[in-house]
């Protein structure tokens, strides 16, 4: 009887203690995908906008910001042409410069981002930022052809 309480004893205080570790990565985006709307300005010029649609690896109350990148592709060389820091509250999102939509669940996030010039060849990535300014790993979606 001793050894079964010692045993539930060290389980119940591993599971107490294991719950104030702190998480040693922010969540990270788990895939994402990009889609490209173009349409005609009141310049009658060709312009586009991006929109990036990522599931999350873990769980989004961690999660302060996102951080998307947007380059273009030309002869295998990138050059960046946006970089953006997201707030991931609607209220902040919508007024952050450049973002068109924003839309978030329990483990999906939808930005959208506008307006330019209508790229053929192009790179996206997202990365999430926690609490603690931690950046997460990134994905990333390519149309280079």
């Amino acid at each position: 009887m001793p050894k079964f309480f010692r045993l539930f004893s060290f389980i119940g205080l591993f599971a107490i203690l294991s719950a104030f570790v702190p998480a040693s990565e922010a969540p990270y985006p788990h895939s994402l995908l990009v889609t490209q709307s173009g349409f005609r300005d009141d310049l009658d010029q060709l312009k586009c906008r991006f929109f990036y649609m990522t599931t999350v690896a873990g769980d989004m109350k961690n999660i302060e910001k996102a951080e998307l990148r947007l380059e273009v592709v030309d002869n295998g060389e990138a050059s960046l042409v946006k970089k953006v820091l997201v707030p991931l509250k609607y209220d902040q999102a919508v007024k952050t410069e450049g973002v068109v939509s924003f839309y978030t669940t329990s483990n999906i996030v939808y930005i959208g981002l506008g307006d330019f010039d209508l790229y053929r060849k192009f790179r996206c990535a997202i990365r999430f930022v926690d609490a603690n300014g931690e950046y997460s790993k990134s994905a990333t979606f390519s149309k280079t052809q």
